[in-house]
């Protein structure tokens, strides 16, 4: 059962409250016990949605505050809400709310994980939370990137690897993140905002001889402006770099204003966090460089982007799939 599930974290926050003799620990454990509090009273049908609130029989606006879309109930608010669906997108675990279970048994699923991903999951959803009683009682705007920020940032405070690198130098990632290796892989990514309330992003990964190793592209039915778009797809490319154990790579852009921001210089309020996440993954790296080419160089990642209008999320090893032949199988047909 979830609440068994809760208990134990519950305890173990507990324990670790009265080992915890830093200050800064102390204050990341009582942040998480906070958390646990708000995911109990999820699990036990007593957070006062506007859902439950009405059917207590308050008299009061039941759409989702968010988005005035639908009734505010517990899946939406945390599921199916465009601004629940883009904090998850957000997040660096890069999380799709699943269509096929209750938010109960999707805390559940997120307890089983490993400790880092468990408390990533249930601290988004309390952020949400929180976030959006900041709107409603303080009319301060939901903004999925800074929420989802909000909860990585108390996770990677809570975090062992986050505690031996709290006293990095960002100056030395910045340094770091303009060395470009003679042989290293490169990653071509471009993202697109599309007129119908949808956002696509297209990634390439080629090796030191131009061979392509693999091809992707994503597609979420939720609107991001552009600025946004190609700062998650510039992420997206670190991560996919980490995710192949790389130790030097490329990482190619024709969105000049984030990749000013990565070497430091200012960039937008609304994707500096994201842009900062950025430089702190850069430093898993050996050798990494993010670079900036003109749209006409970036083509192959910019047909992925239209590509994944048709396709929605796929992965390719070895090649890169045409545009053409993928619409309309029938050109790639033999007469």
């Amino acid at each position: 059962m979830p609440a068994q599930k809760l208990v134990q974290v519950n305890l173990m926050v507990c324990r670790l409250t009265l080992r915890a003799t830093n200050a800064i620990l102390r204050k990341c454990v009582l942040a998480l016990y906070l958390n646990v509090v708000n995911l109990w009273r999820l699990v036990k049908h007593i957070l006062p949605s506007r859902a439950r609130l009405a059917k207590k029989g308050l008299t009061l606006d039941p759409w989702c505050p968010l988005c005035y879309q639908q009734v505010e109930d517990y899946e939406h608010l945390f599921m199916s809400c465009p601004f629940a669906k883009l904090t998850w997108f957000a997040s660096p675990l890069d999380l799709h709310a699943p269509s096929n279970v209750d938010v109960n048994s999707w805390v559940l699923q997120g307890l089983s994980n490993p400790l880092v991903e468990g408390v990533q999951i249930f601290c988004t959803m309390s952020k949400i939370w929180f976030h959006r009683n900041k709107l409603i009682f303080k009319q301060q705007a939901f903004v999925p990137h800074e929420v989802a920020s909000s909860a990585s940032s108390f996770v990677a405070e809570f975090s062992p690897t986050f505690l031996r690198e709290i006293y990095m130098n960002t100056s030395d990632v910045l340094e770091a993140s303009q060395v470009v290796s003679p042989v290293c892989n490169r990653i071509c990514v471009d993202a697109g905002s599309f007129s119908n309330g949808s956002t696509g992003w297209g990634l390439i990964v080629k090796d030191h001889e131009s061979s392509v190793i693999l091809s992707a592209c994503r597609f979420e039915e939720i609107y991001t402006c552009p600025i946004l778009a190609e700062a998650l797809g510039i992420r997206w490319a670190i991560q996919t770099a980490i995710d192949l154990n790389y130790n030097q790579v490329t990482i190619v852009s024709d969105a000049l204003t984030i990749v000013k921001g990565i070497e430091g210089k200012t960039c937008p309020a609304e994707v500096a966090l994201i842009v900062q996440d950025c430089i702190s993954l850069c430093s898993n790296f050996m050798h990494v460089a993010v670079v900036y080419v003109k749209r006409t160089l970036n083509t192959e990642a910019h047909n992925l982007v239209q590509l994944s209008k048709h396709v929605g999320c796929r992965t390719w090893s070895g090649i890169i799939p045409n545009l053409a032949v993928v619409c309309n199988p029938h050109l790639g047909a033999s007469s």
